[in-house]
């Protein structure tokens, strides 16, 4: 049996209540278990926070890359959570500047059904 070694991954859990229509966000952190290493990586399983068990779903994750899904120590695991909300919130601000070209598009029928196309990084205002 291998020494056990322990992996983290932070994450973002969001949390709604429908009756006070209140939304909340907050990280945690997820901490993972090896089960068996090999000569390039670890095999491993995250750890249940309620009962201190591993659940079955097992991972691969590189010695060697930088990145991973899950890191040795906590404060790597950090970094890369910052770098993911990073990511995902320049994911989200493209995706959120297509969708507002695309609605001043669909305003205009001419502009819109002729094919026209408008720059992205353009300010709109969308009024109906």
């Amino acid at each position: 049996m291998i020494d056990e070694k322990l992996f983290y991954r932070y994450y973002t859990e969001w949390d709604y209540c429908d009756i006070l229509f209140i939304e909340s966000v907050k990280v945690s952190l997820a901490e993972f278990q090896s089960i068996k290493e090999t000569p390039c990586g670890y095999w491993i399983r995250e750890i249940c926070s309620i009962s201190g068990y591993p659940y079955r779903k097992k991972r691969w994750i590189s010695k060697t890359s930088v990145k991973r899904y899950a890191y040795p120590t906590k404060q790597q695991a950090w970094e890369s959570y910052k770098i993911r909300a990073r990511r995902r919130v320049d994911y989200l601000e493209r995706d959120l500047k297509r969708a507002k070209a695309a609605a001043y598009l669909s305003m205009d029928e001419t502009k819109g059904l002729s094919g026209e196309s408008i720059n992205v990084n353009a300010q709109f205002r969308l009024t109906a």
